[in-house]
């Protein structure tokens, strides 16, 4: 991907085409309009005639383009048609673009350039001038100059010639009469560009004189299609001159109609700016009379707004009295807590010798009256803190006033710019907030609150005080809710609640379900998933469940409309979408980015976790980018539910490092759908294929690469680089000089199973070596793919296929030594091991089960049609199916009845097997009566046998796990046949389907595409 991102910021583009495509290289995009075109349009330029020429010519027929520009039309025909072109181009800057092109394209030996000018005479010429912005528009000045001019005909041309292209900018006749000869000798068909009427009286003169007549034309700057009188009979020319008159009398009255529509549009238009003029002028009335009123509004306000200043000064000046007469009465206070020391005072002043009685009786009628002055202070003391506090709380309604407040915005509003650019929207807040404060009035006026709204919060209470009720209880309500209709009202009862999700599945069981299957859990390939991966994990997953593939301009109202199931995101580069890249610096975390670059991604998770939705993150870059802290994808993980990593060894740090509770190990796959065994070719070559890149920056792997290759070379074999750098002008990406030979053009993910499928040999390199689980997906796909392995050390490959993959640093040899045999028998048990264990669909399951999702196992169940016409049939089809039961889960048996057995008989078939769990069926009734299939037939898979053909047990246990890939075809049991090689179907051999192709096989007659079958 970043290859391709490299290429299009140098001017290359790819254009695709009827299935075929190639590059084209624009290095003067953005300056020149042709290829500005072609670079913003992805489309080649003049298509439309380019498209008449194709129709003209058969794959390997000789074009000539003279004035090819930049190979707009030379690369289409050679790429699309597969014809060979040979472009002149004076330009050498363009024909070096077009060379480059070529290389990238891989029509090396389809076009030929050729760096000179084509004219009446051999000689020299420059550009008359320079014309950036339309390069092919750039005319020769014949005389002096660097540029080399020649006769067509003095040039080494093979013949026939079928095309000549000619576009020179004014010289076509100089290239005509240059070119006689060959054009009498090949009388090609002929596309000249004729800029002015009297440009084209001449062309057209001349060639009439060489038997060319005029047949159509094209483009905006007119190019005529001449061809030889002689190819075209007297019946043709009168039909195309009738044609030419008719089509010339439609544009007349087509350009009459439009004159016409134009005409009226005109008068219409003007009598709208009429209507306009006085709308207009109305509503500037209105406008006047509005602005008035606006200013006497303001000025009402601002009247009011004095009052209230001047009211709001005299509750601030009645508020600093309070407060005086506090801190008197403070004061006052303070004196009488020395009270204490005054009684003391009193007490020594007794006189010595007095009377004790008269003196203690003054002094308690001190303490008495002291007393009673203290209890009245006190009282005082507390009318004032309640005056205080009355006139702070008037003060505080005041200020918190509508009113007062909107006095106070329009203060603001005319005393600074911003505050009059916000006054708008604080006027609608304070508008809002008086119709919430009147609700709530009314609301509170209400003595008693319904019955549903106090169990609503007693259930949220419960909920509360037991975490662990949460998901459960939210699952019953979104339950409740899809079965009655009701809108989500009730989400707004735990507003506080909901950033719990996280630690309720925290700290329940890895393995509680999601509300526990019922009776009718869906099958894993029923649930929805809203999914953000990358090409080729949406390639590998989108098919084992719904896929709700989200973008960031999308994902709200995906989510609202199909309502998925589970969240699943991966550590995307970009997204399914590798051209666009809607995901691209939106999922990792970086420090590089100043700003927060994952917002979309978090507030998708807010939302899941706020509508109770599992979320599972996919972490495929371990350990690789573990501790990257540039493309921070471990930050990311983090945030989600359940985390998945491509790495074993990473699962404990997760937990370790940054305590997340749910981190479980998740390799990568095959999808058979893409990479099966099913051959492409006759014979597969023992080349040695390799689909990758060399990498230079990362000199161990270079080292390793280098030895590999040379050591393959040595030993005779040959090799097959297909090289997804393949034109790009960087020397990491360069291969050593020795391999040059064997490099091919990378391809496409989805072309890949066919390279994997050329040859006997795949090769592999890994990266990382020493991980149990992490290795190259490429590793499953060439297994998937029927083709041997050949790799590099790992650790995690030698764990799952042992000796079954050969590691070609350890045992250099060990290829060598292996015959044809050896290499079948390892070929067939690694395929078989990848599509029992190895599958997404396996994936998946396995993703269920960590996360606790309650589902049922895709319907895989096997109904075994025995053709029978006899007891004895009968009884060993039963002791073969009883004997299958252990071997494959969920088989069925049915009995299908000869339709040779008389009916009479058929009844004691019924009679004496249809029990049991059996069944029985005559041929004759399918064919007569049952319409459908599925009324007999109730499992998905069929495996059909005709007259006791028995298939061995384990042949049956393995030829299962490839009917994901058999579409509509059958898999026969046939040991003399050759195995995935797709065949004429035989119903005298047992034949593995799904229950269509039982129907189909019935039917005879109605097979439709049930015409094939393959061997495993």
């Amino acid at each position: 991907m970043d290859s391709q991102k490299n290429l299009e910021a140098e001017g290359v583009v790819h254009i695709s085409e009827g299935g075929l495509e190639y590059s084209i290289y624009l290095p003067d995009r953005g300056v020149d309009y042709i290829q500005t075109y072609i670079f913003n349009q992805k489309l080649p330029y003049e298509r439309d005639m380019l498209i008449n020429m194709c129709s003209h010519l058969q794959k390997g027929d000789i074009v000539l383009d003279i004035g090819a520009n930049v190979g707009n039309h030379t690369l289409y025909l050679a790429g699309v048609r597969q014809a060979k072109v040979l472009a002149f181009e004076p330009n050498r800057h363009l024909a070096d673009a077009i060379r480059r092109s070529v290389q990238l394209s891989g029509l090396e030996d389809a076009v030929t350039v050729f760096n000179i000018g084509l004219g009446k005479i051999s000689a020299h010429a420059h550009f008359e001038k320079d014309i950036p912005e339309n390069l092919g528009a750039q005319k020769l000045e014949v005389g002096d100059g660097e540029l080399e001019i020649a006769r067509l005909d003095d040039q080494k041309i093979p013949s026939p010639v079928k095309i000549i292209k000619i576009d020179v900018e004014g010289m076509e006749l100089d290239v005509l009469e240059g070119g006689r000869n060959l054009i009498l000798r090949d009388r090609p068909l002929l596309y000249i560009e004729s800029a002015t009427e009297a440009s084209y009286r001449q062309i057209s003169t001349y060639l009439a004189e060489l038997g060319y007549g005029y047949w159509e034309g094209f483009n905006a700057t007119p190019t005529h299609f001449f061809r030889p009188l002689a190819s075209i009979s007297l019946n043709e020319q009168v039909e195309r001159l009738i044609q030419r008159e008719v089509f010339q009398e439609y544009r007349l009255r087509e350009q009459l109609r439009l004159a016409y529509r134009a005409q009226n549009d005109a008068v219409a238009k003007t009598r709208g700016l009429e209507q306009q003029v006085g709308k207009l002028s109305a509503d500037l009335a209105s406008k006047d009379e509005q602005l008035q009123e606006a200013k006497n509004a303001l000025k009402t306000a601002e009247e009011t707004l004095q009052d209230k200043d001047d009211l709001l000064e005299k509750k601030a000046a009645t508020l600093e009295e309070y407060r005086r007469e506090v801190e008197v009465i403070r004061t006052q206070l303070d004196g009488m807590n020395e009270l204490p020391p005054g009684v003391v005072r009193i007490a020594d002043s007794v006189q010595p010798g007095s009377s004790p009685k008269g003196t203690m009786e003054g002094l308690l009628s001190k303490m008495v009256t002291i007393k009673q002055s203290l209890i009245e202070r006190n009282a005082e003391l507390d009318v004032m803190r309640m005056r205080l506090t009355a006139a702070e709380k008037h003060l505080g309604s005041i200020v918190d006033s509508t009113s007062y407040q909107l006095s106070k915005k329009i203060i603001e509003a005319g005393t600074s710019l911003s505050g009059f650019l916000r006054l708008p929207f604080a006027i609608t807040v304070l508008m809002g907030r008086g119709v919430m404060r009147r609700l709530a009035k009314g609301k509170n006026q209400a003595y008693t609150r319904p019955l549903n709204l106090r169990a609503k919060e007693y259930i949220i209470r419960e909920i509360k005080a037991r975490p662990a009720l949460e998901r459960p209880a939210r699952r019953a309500l979104n339950w409740w809710r899809a079965k009655s209709g009701v809108a989500d009202q009730m989400d707004v009862a735990l507003p506080e609640h909901r950033g719990r999700a996280v630690t309720v599945i925290q700290g329940a069981s890895a393995k509680a379900k999601y509300g526990k299957a019922k009776k009718r859990s869906p099958f894993a390939s029923e649930i929805k998933v809203a999914t953000i991966l990358d090409e080729f994990s949406y390639g590998s997953f989108a098919c084992e469940f719904q896929a709700i593939p989200i973008e960031p301009d999308n994902w709200r109202e995906r989510f609202e409309r199909e309502k998925p199931d589970i969240f699943f995101c991966e550590s995307a580069w970009s997204g399914p979408d590798p051209v666009r890249r809607p995901w691209k610096g939106k999922v990792y975390a970086s420090i590089n980015f100043k700003n927060e670059n994952r917002a979309i991604i978090l507030e998708i998770i807010e939302y899941c976790k706020y509508k109770g939705i599992p979320t599972v993150f996919w972490n495929k870059e371990d350990p690789t980018h573990f501790d990257d802290r540039v493309h921070d994808f471990v930050k990311t993980a983090r945030m989600f539910d359940f985390i998945f990593t491509s790495s074993e060894e990473c699962v404990e740090r997760y937990k370790l490092d940054y305590n997340c509770k749910h981190v479980f190990a998740l390799p990568f796959a095959t999808q058979p759908r893409m990479f099966n065994p099913l051959e492409v070719r006759e014979e597969r070559t023992e080349d040695i294929v390799f689909a990758g890149s060399w990498y230079a920056q990362h000199p161990e792997r270079s080292a390793l690469m280098k030895r590999i290759l040379d050591r393959f070379l040595d030993d005779g074999f040959s090799l097959k680089i297909f090289d997804r750098h393949f034109g790009v002008d960087d020397k990491n990406h360069f291969f050593p000089e020795r391999f040059q030979s064997y490099i091919n053009p990378g391809v496409r993910h989805s072309e890949i199973s066919e390279v994997y499928k050329s040859s006997i040999y795949g090769l592999n390199f890994n990266t990382v070596v020493d991980s149990n689980t992490m290795f190259a997906r490429r590793v499953f796909e060439l297994a998937s793919s029927n083709t041997l392995v050949l790799s590099n050390y790992s650790k995690g490959v030698e764990e799952m296929f042992g000796t079954d993959v050969i590691f070609v640093d350890r045992e250099p040899g060990r290829l060598k030594a292996l015959n044809s045999a050896d290499v079948m028998a390892m070929r067939e048990r690694v395929l078989n091991k990848v599509l029992e264990k190895h599958t997404y669909e396996k994936r998946w399951q396995y993703i269920l089960d960590c996360i606790g999702y309650g589902y049922r196992e895709n319907d895989n169940a096997l109904t075994i049609v025995f053709r029978v016409s006899s007891d004895e049939e009968a009884e060993k089809a039963i002791f073969y199916t009883n004997q299958l039961e252990g071997v494959i889960p969920r088989v069925r048996l049915l009995l299908l009845v000869d339709d040779l057995v008389l009916d009479s008989n058929v009844a004691v078939f019924y009679q004496k097997y249809n029990r049991y769990g059996h069944g029985v069926v005559s041929e004759s009734y399918l064919k007569n009566y049952a319409d459908d299939l599925d009324e007999i037939v109730s499992t998905p898979n069929v495996l059909y046998i005709p007259k006791c053909s028995f298939p061995p047990s384990d042949w049956v246990k393995k030829a299962v796990n490839h009917l994901v890939y058999a579409e509509k075809r059958y898999i026969c049991f046939d040991q003399a046949e050759p195995r995935y090689r797709i065949s004429n179907v035989d119903p005298s051999k047992p034949l593995l389907c799904s229950a269509e192709g039982m129907r189909a096989l019935l039917r005879k007659g109605e097979e439709g595409q049930w015409s094939s079958a393959f061997c495993v």
